[in-house]
């Protein structure tokens, strides 16, 4: 049976949680307790595998409670149900929760996150992805380089404050500068454009660089053949800065319980909707909902683009069919006589 803790430093919420829940009895092992200490106390005793918790607690807040359960408890799934939180704490407390939610709440929504949670959980065990695993278990406020990043992005920031914040990034880390610009080459994009590939290049270097070292290069070139083809498009900018963003993030292959895993872990890490769709199915574009397939095309393309110049990085002929097929039903024809001279490389 799966165990669930909730809490919350008001005795009354937690009684109106007991009566809500009282049909899932039989289904889950319940706990409740009204302190942050009070809730490491108790999965200290027994490990839960959902924990619910208050924002606002006196002592230590839910955001605090949640850092420290990601460390101590990564298999537990944190969720967020608060009433009243000011709006720097609400995204502090996003940066450590899978799941935000705002109470009050009809009691089916928070039974529909719960069970979401633990079919995630299930899905983390079947698929054995290591990858889906340490992205579950590392939120991005406990990474020291992300936590800004993430914040300034979950919030919306004003676009001065977004600007302030890629600013202060950027010239911080020489580094991070170096490589924003081989990913988007365009020096007038908007710093909101930027602020979600300083994300995706801090997801990245937390995930990915020590397994796939080669990762960059070849984000890096799938980029530039990005903004070639968008402008042959006419894309926006937005478009070109969400797929270059993309292209660093992990990715889903043909499998779909991989698709499922990161179309709930990617929001985690403050994403947007097209971003998560282009790495969620990047194995299998037909897939993608057409509201989000903007970026995913121009990486699609991209991808098809560099095999076309490049035949040692060309993808296999079934993804390539697969490919061509998919972004002529978005209505792009004629790809192979427009986009390399787009690209600068030979027909």
């Amino acid at each position: 049976m799966n165990r669930i803790l909730f809490v919350d430093d008001e005795a009354r919420v937690l009684s109106g949680l007991r009566r809500q829940l009282f049909a899932r009895r039989t289904e889950w092992e319940m706990a409740f307790v009204e302190s942050g200490p009070a809730a490491l106390e108790e999965l200290a005793r027994a490990p839960a595998d959902v924990i619910v918790s208050d924002m606002r607690m006196p002592g230590m807040d839910g955001a605090q409670l949640l850092a420290q359960v990601a460390r101590q408890h990564p298999r537990s799934a944190r969720l967020v149900l608060s009433g009243h939180a000011d709006p720097d704490r609400v995204q502090v407390a996003r940066s450590c929760a899978h799941r935000y939610l705002h109470k009050p709440g009809p009691p089916e929504t928070l039974q529909a996150e719960i069970g979401r949670a633990l079919a995630v959980r299930t899905l983390l065990a079947e698929a054995r992805w290591p990858l889906a695993e340490r992205l579950w278990c590392t939120p991005p406020a406990n990474v020291p380089a992300a936590a800004s990043a993430f914040t300034a992005l979950a919030e919306n920031a004003d676009a001065e404050a977004v600007a302030a914040e890629v600013e202060r990034q950027l010239a911080a880390d020489p580094a991070l500068r170096v490589r924003v610009a081989a990913l988007l080459s365009d020096p007038t994009a908007p710093r909101r454009c930027v602020l979600p590939v300083i994300l995706a290049l801090r997801c990245f270097d937390t995930f990915l660089a020590d397994e796939q070292p080669e990762g960059f290069a070849r984000a890096a070139a799938l980029a530039a053949r990005v903004a070639a083809i968008a402008a042959a498009e006419k894309q926006a900018v937005e478009i070109v800065a969400l797929a270059a963003a993309a292209s660093v993030l992990p990715v889903a292959g043909r499998d779909p319980r991989q698709v499922q895993l990161l179309q709930w872990l990617l929001p985690t890490w403050g994403f947007p909707d097209a971003v998560v769709a282009a790495a969620a199915h990047a194995g299998e574009p037909a897939g993608c909902p057409a509201v989000h397939a903007g970026p995913l095309s121009l990486l699609c393309a991209a991808e098809l683009l560099l095999g076309w110049a490049d035949p040692s990085r060309a993808p296999d002929t079934d993804r390539q069919a697969r490919l061509e097929a998919w972004l002529k039903d978005r209505g792009w024809t004629g790809m192979r006589g427009r986009w390399p001279a787009a690209a600068g490389l030979p027909a």
